[in-house]
């Protein structure tokens, strides 16, 4: 009996970053404005006429991007589950630069330490604040969230592979011995197939919270046989994934980072071969002259189409997918892991087979066979 079980992978760390003025935008106007004299001497406004703008546009969403893209959360608090508010205060001064940051309410000193170094890492504002004429200092207050989220709560349209990351969480053998290590011998008598485990990977590189999730059920309701096979091989997936040695973890600026996986770990009486493909190679792939996994996601969503006859359908839908490209470069076993209804998932299966593959993957300098775990994203526009 052969069969497959696929379970979707989910980000273990949300960092919520809020950036929010003291004094509402509207009240400017209407407000007037005392100034304080600060330690140095500068004399610093809480309320102007023009407020201080990080960058042009939206200075709100700049500030924020900012924030989230030079974040690093703390291992310790990640790994004692730390999470809460900190409200960092600071100034900007009449030459943009950013000083004096300090913590008005905190929650951990690693923390809060955390808030105050990503506040004052900022470089100079584009344009400082400006009150009658003048340009002058103004203090600023930002909320700074961090949170933990149980992996299960997440819906799959927040699956993203973390755009900032420096290096990619490594298995101790490598990918060939990964590969080796997830193909499991079947006993007599024992049920053969594939089953999709996802997992994370804590700061310290331990493997920790692996869960399978069974397939969707084909047309009828599978017997009490298939069911209990299933149940068997989700808990021996479940097992094998436990039972990881420690990885090397991902690191982002320097620091190690918790992070999340998804493997196949097949169960067969066959062993692998040298063109199974494999997690990772020192060379991914080419595809359009793309070269890392997020650059990968972004062109998957802009090569779909909505389907027309979905319109009905939630503003975005997210479908998983695994898919294979070869030694040879070519995609071949394209699958849906977690569906979003017949319409998408034939889309983004059409647009993965579409992949223009330049360059297989490379091992050693050889070309060799990977898998890939990917969200296609589809938004009405």
């Amino acid at each position: 009996m052969l069969f497959i079980v696929y379970v979707h992978m989910i980000p273990l760390i949300r960092v919520l970053l809020a950036a929010a003025l003291t004094t509402p935008l509207a009240a400017v106007a209407q407000t007037p404005a005392s100034p304080i004299v600060s330690t140095s001497g500068e004399v610093v406004y809480p309320v102007v006429e023009a407020m201080p703008r990080f960058r042009a546009g939206n200075a709100q969403d700049s500030l924020m991007s900012y924030l989230a893209q030079h974040m690093i959360y703390p291992v310790e608090a990640q790994r004692e589950q730390i999470k809460g508010k900190v409200y960092v205060s600071f100034v900007v001064g009449q030459t943009g630069k950013v000083s004096a940051a300090r913590i008005l309410k905190g929650v951990h000193p690693s923390l809060d330490a955390e808030a105050v170094r990503v506040v004052s890492s900022m470089p100079a504002w584009e344009l400082p604040g400006r009150h009658n004429g003048n340009v002058v200092a103004v203090a600023y207050t930002v909320p700074v969230s961090f949170q933990l989220e149980d992996p299960d709560k997440y819906s799959l349209n927040q699956l993203l592979l973390h755009p900032h990351q420096e290096t990619v969480c490594r298995f101790p053998d490598g990918p060939v011995g990964l590969r080796q290590y997830l193909n499991q011998p079947a006993g007599p008598g024992q049920p053969q197939g594939m089953v999709f485990v996802r997992f994370y990977i804590t700061p310290e590189g331990r493997v920790a919270k692996p869960h399978a999730i069974p397939p969707l059920n084909g047309e009828g309701k599978p017997n009490a046989a298939l069911r209990a096979a299933t149940k068997a091989l989700c808990a021996a997936a479940e097992k094998c994934i436990a039972a990881m040695p420690a990885w090397t973890p991902a690191t982002v600026d320097g620091s190690p980072r918790a992070s999340t996986y998804i493997l196949p770990v097949q169960f067969s009486s066959q062993l692998p071969t040298a063109d199974t493909p494999l997690p990772y190679a020192d060379q991914g792939p080419v595809i359009d002259n793309l070269t890392t996994d997020v650059e990968l996601v972004r062109y998957l969503e802009k090569s779909v189409q909505y389907p027309a006859l979905a319109v009905g359908a939630r503003a975005q839908e997210t479908v998983l997918a695994y898919f294979v490209v070869n030694s040879r470069g070519q995609v071949e076993q394209p699958v849906v892991l977690q569906s979003a209804g017949p319409l998408f998932d034939t889309e983004a299966l059409r647009a993965i087979r579409a992949l223009p593959v330049q360059r297989p993957a490379q091992l050693a300098g050889q070309p060799v066979s990977v898998f890939f775990v990917v969200p296609v994203t589809f938004e009405l526009r």
